[in-house]
C-alpha cells in the first residue's frame, strides 16, 4: 500500500528534479505546496507558504530536509519515506 507522505515524496522528487534543470515558477509553487502540506497534516498552521529551500547541511540521501516559511511562522521539514513526516517549529 502507498501511503500519502510516500507520494508526496515521490511527487516532491520529481519536483526538484524539474527545479535543479531551470526552475519556473508553476515548479516552485508545486514544492510550496507539497512541503506545507505535510507540515499541515501533522496538525501545523501554515497559511500563506511562500518559501521553500532545501537544508543542504542537515539533508542526506533519501532524507531531504526543507525550511517552509509560512505567514505564522517557520519549519523545519524531514520527509522521510513511508512514514510521516518529522517537523519542528523553528524561530
Amino acid at each position: 500500500m502507498i501511503t500519502r507522505a510516500f507520494i508526496q515524496i515521490s511527487a516532491l522528487a520529481g519536483l526538484i528534479a524539474g527545479l535543479s534543470s531551470g526552475a519556473s515558477a508553476q515548479q516552485d509553487s508545486e514544492a510550496i505546496q507539497v512541503v506545507a502540506d505535510a507540515v499541515r497534516s501533522q496538525g501545523y498552521a501554515c497559511a500563506e507558504p511562500s518559501a521553500v529551500q532545501r537544508d543542504e547541511a542537515l539533508s542526506r540521501p533519501n532524507l531531504p530536509v526543507w525550511v517552509l516559511t509560512c505567514e505564522g511562522g517557520r519549519y523545519r521539514v524531514e520527509l522521510v519515506p513511508d512514514m510521516k513526516a518529522r517537523v519542528t517549529p523553528i524561530q
